[in-house]
C-alpha cells in the first residue's frame, strides 16, 4: 500500500502540549487539482518510549504508528464503505481498502496529500482509526464495499487479547473538489478507558491468611468490541473480569504487619516507597442496572482467592449527587478512572500542576473514589467504599 499511494507530507501542527512532530514540513505550492489533503491529530501529547504505551499516569500521551483512513460515499440515504482508486507517481491507477498514512511513532500531526480517483462534486466522510505497537490486540476492520455504513463500523478484540490504546475520528462531510483540490481535517480521540491503580500500605495477612496479590476487577465481562461512531462497547472478553493484578515483590519483607518493597517498575516511573502501581485500556462498558459497584479492589491470596475488598465510587463532581449514581458508573472512551493520584510518571512530587502522589491506603476502611482525565475527556478520582 505504502509503495502506490501519492503521499506527501506538508504540515503538523503543533499540539496544544506543546510537542513537535518530527515530520513537521510547511507546504511550499497550493493543491494540486485532484488531491485531497488530510490533516490528522490524536488529541493527546506524545512518548518515544518503545513498545506499545503502558498506562503509569494521568498524562495524556500517545504512541499511534499505525494510521489508516477509509473513505465512505454518500449513497443519498447515508455513507457506505468504498475501497480508493489512487493515481500513484507512476500514472497508474491501484485499489486499496484504505488510506495507509506513514505515521512514526512520536508524531503529534501530520498532513498528507494523496491523489484519489474520486468524482467531483461527490459527498464523503473518513474514518481514521490509529494504533500503536499493540495493534495485534485488535482485529482488522470488518468492511463489506457498498453496504457498511459508517455508523456500524466496530473495532474488536482479537483472541481475547487485553485492550491496547486506540484512536478514532470521523471528518464532517467531505465534497470533493477536483478543480482546487479537497481539505479534509479529522481529530482522533482514544476509543478506549484508562484505568490506573495506585496502593500503598498492603497488609501482610487478612484474617491470618497472607496477602500476594491487589487486583482491580469489573463487575462483569470486558467489551469485546466498540462502535467508532458511538463509543459504545459491546459483547464479551471471556473471563476477563480482572482488569489488572499487582503482586507483591517475592523479595518484599514486613514492618508493623505491612509490606515492605520496591516494586519493579519500567525506567523513568517513580512511586512512593512502598506502593504498586499498575494501569490498563480497557473498551467501554455501560454501567450496571443495580446491585454491584462497577468496579472494585481486592486484597487476595497466591490463588487469587479475595481477602478483603473494597467498592470504588466514582467521585461526586462528575455524576449526579446519589448514591446510586457514584456506584454504578460507566466506563468511558477517553475517560481515566484514577484510583490512587499519579499525576507524571517520572514524579512524585510535579511541581506543575502542584499535586503530589497519593496512592490509596488499603490500611485503612475506606471510599475508594476514581477521577476521569479530559485531555483525555475528564479525568475521575475514585474513592474506596
Amino acid at each position: 500500500m505504502k509503495k502506490n499511494l501519492f503521499f506527501v507530507a506538508m504540515a503538523a501542527a503543533a499540539m496544544t502540549f506543546g510537542s513537535c512532530s518530527k515530520d513537521a514540513d510547511v507546504p511550499t505550492e497550493p493543491m494540486e487539482a485532484g488531491t485531497i489533503e488530510f490533516s490528522l491529530s490524536p488529541n493527546a501529547g506524545i512518548t518515544r518510549a518503545a513498545g506499545g504505551r503502558d498506562l503509569y499516569s494521568e498524562e495524556a500521551l500517545q504512541k499511534v504508528t499505525d494510521m489508516k483512513v477509509y473513505a465512505f460515499k454518500h449513497n443519498g440515504t447515508s455513507y457506505v464503505y468504498e475501497q480508493v482508486s489512487v493515481l500513484n507517481a507512476a500514472g497508474t491507477t491501484t485499489t486499496e481498502p484504505y488510506f495507509t498514512v506513514e505515521w512514526a511513532e512520536g508524531t503529534a500531526s501530520k498532513t498528507y496529500v494523496v491523489k484519489p480517483k474520486f468524482a467531483n462534486g461527490a459527498k464523503y466522510k473518513f474514518l481514521a482509526v490509529g494504533l500503536d505497537a499493540g495493534k495485534a490486540a485488535y482485529a482488522n476492520l470488518t468492511l463489506t464495499e457498498n453496504s457498511t455504513k459508517i455508523e456500524e463500523v466496530a473495532l474488536a478484540i482479537a483472541n481475547n487479547a487485553a485492550a491496547r490504546e486506540a484512536f478514532a475520528g470521523i471528518s464532517a462531510e467531505t465534497t470533493i473538489n477536483t478543480t482546487t483540490g479537497t481539505k479534509v481535517a479529522i481529530e482522533l480521540k482514544r476509543v478506549v478507558a484508562g484505568v490506573l491503580g495506585y496502593f500503598v500500605n498492603i497488609p501482610e495477612k487478612v484474617d491470618a491468611v497472607t496477602v500476594k496479590k491487589v487486583a482491580v476487577k469489573l463487575y462483569t465481562t470486558q467489551s469485546a468490541s466498540v462502535n467508532l461512531s458511538t463509543k459504545a462497547g459491546s459483547g464479551e472478553v471471556v473471563s476477563s473480569e480482572t482488569l489488572m493484578s499487582l503482586e507483591v515483590p517475592t523479595n518484599a519483607t514486613v514492618n508493623d504487619g505491612k509490606y515492605v518493597f520496591n516494586q519493579s517498575l519500567p525506567d523513568g516511573v517513580v512511586t512512593v516507597a512502598n506502593s504498586l502501581l499498575g494501569g490498563v485500556f480497557t473498551l467501554p462498558k455501560a454501567a450496571p442496572a443495580s446491585g454491584a459497584y462497577t468496579l472494585c479492589v481486592e486484597l487476595q491470596d497466591a490463588s487469587g482467592a479475595m481477602l478483603k475488598n473494597w467498592n470504588v465510587k466514582i467521585d461526586a463532581k462528575q455524576t449526579v449527587d446519589s448514591d446510586e449514581s457514584k456506584k454504578l458508573y460507566s466506563l468511558l472512551a477517553n475517560n481515566l478512572y484514577s484510583i490512587g493520584k499519579k499525576v507524571q510518571s517520572g514524579t512524585t512530587t510535579p511541581e506543575q500542576p502542584n499535586e503530589p502522589d497519593k496512592p490509596a491506603d488499603l490500611s485503612k476502611d475506606q471510599e475508594i473514589v476514581i477521577t476521569v482525565n479530559p485531555a483525555w475527556d475528564a479525568m475521575h478520582d475514585m474513592e474506596l467504599e
